[in-house]
């Protein structure tokens, strides 16, 4: 950390410090936002998380949406600021020219994407002084907005932090002796009860029911070309497992008879990789005429060739001129 916060200091952005943790391309230090999706891991008492940091920025929601959607719950994060948090949650008005805030449009990608289980952080409370009305109105606005998306209301849990101090991150802080922590009602039955942040994560997030046996779906979400080492393929398997020697195929590029060489997770050779991993492999096989591309899905040779494309139908067909896009797992296709 004091590496990053020298780089910082010397940029004129002292408490960027920590974003830096996570934001590590160049134009994300200077520009002071988050560009592409990146990741890290940390372990609490029960689970092994893989972070995805998402942009926030309106300028790279496609980033956000991919990175997004290899996740299996969601953190929300709004500003307790004056004028930050209903920014963050404003409704698009075109006639005043209003763009929908960020965190709107976020929290309903979401739900679009299958992800049911959020946590909901109002960070920088040490701006208000860690005032229990506005924590009040802010958690009202927010549980109104969410229930109106789809969310459960009674499962989301609604926690006053600082980000920067560390405050209800990890451990109870001292400066709000009104909040008394947060309740979810699982079920009729169940309710979990925690404090912080941390709480949330390790009593609240269940991970989804997983299918290690079925055929494997891995869609590619990032390539990297690395000196020295070659080509590094990063994805998430969605269902099935992959081990090193596997042959497998690439869907739609129809690349076939590649072998699986080697798989990492966090700078770990795996000797497997099942559903719900994220991690980056070295295929052999690929020449430099063949491209392999983002939103490809890799698949077993030994469990057949996977179909690109199945019908669908709708009410009404397409009308000329028409023109959208369609967004299918690390996929993005405008026509």
């Amino acid at each position: 950390m004091a590496k990053l916060q020298a780089e910082a200091d010397q940029k004129g952005k002292s408490s960027f410090a920590f974003a830096y943790y996570m934001d590590t391309c160049k134009e994300e230090r200077e520009r002071g936002v988050t560009i592409q999706c990146n990741t890290k891991e940390f372990f609490t008492s029960n689970y092994h998380y893989t972070i995805v940091d998402a942009p926030g920025h309106k300028d790279y929601i496609k980033n956000m949406i991919t990175g997004s959607g290899s996740a299996d719950a969601g953190l929300i994060l709004v500003p307790a600021e004056k004028g930050g948090f209903e920014a963050a949650i404003a409704k698009a008005d075109a006639k005043l020219g209003v763009d929908e805030g960020q965190t709107r449009q976020h929290a309903r990608l979401l739900f679009l994407l299958g992800i049911e289980q959020i946590i909901v952080g109002i960070n920088k409370m040490d701006s208000c002084d860690w005032s229990e009305t506005r924590y009040n109105e802010i958690k009202e606005e927010f549980i109104k907005m969410v229930t109106a998306i789809g969310f459960k209301p009674k499962k989301v849990p609604v926690i006053p932090y600082s980000g920067f101090n560390g405050d209800n991150l990890v451990t109870k802080s001292d400066k709000c002796p009104w909040y008394k922590g947060w309740k979810a009602n699982m079920n009729k039955d169940t309710t979990i009860e925690g404090f912080t942040i941390l709480d949330a994560l390790d009593k609240l997030i269940q991970p989804p029911k997983r299918n290690p046996e079925g055929p494997l779906r891995l869609p590619i979400s990032n390539i990297y070309n690395i000196k020295g080492v070659g080509q590094i393929i990063c994805g998430r398997v969605e269902q099935g497992t992959v081990r090193p020697g596997d042959i497998v195929g690439f869907t739609p590029s129809g690349l076939r008879g590649k072998k699986m060489f080697q798989i990492e997770q966090h700078h770990k050779q795996l000797a497997a990789a099942g559903p719900g991993e994220n991690v980056g492999m070295s295929i052999k096989g690929i020449s430099k005429d063949e491209k392999v591309e983002v939103g490809d899905v890799i698949y077993l040779e030994k469990e057949g060739i996977l179909k690109p494309v199945k019908s669908l139908s709708r009410a009404s067909p397409p009308w000329s001129s028409c023109r959208s896009t369609l967004v299918c797992s690390s996929a993005a296709t405008a026509r």
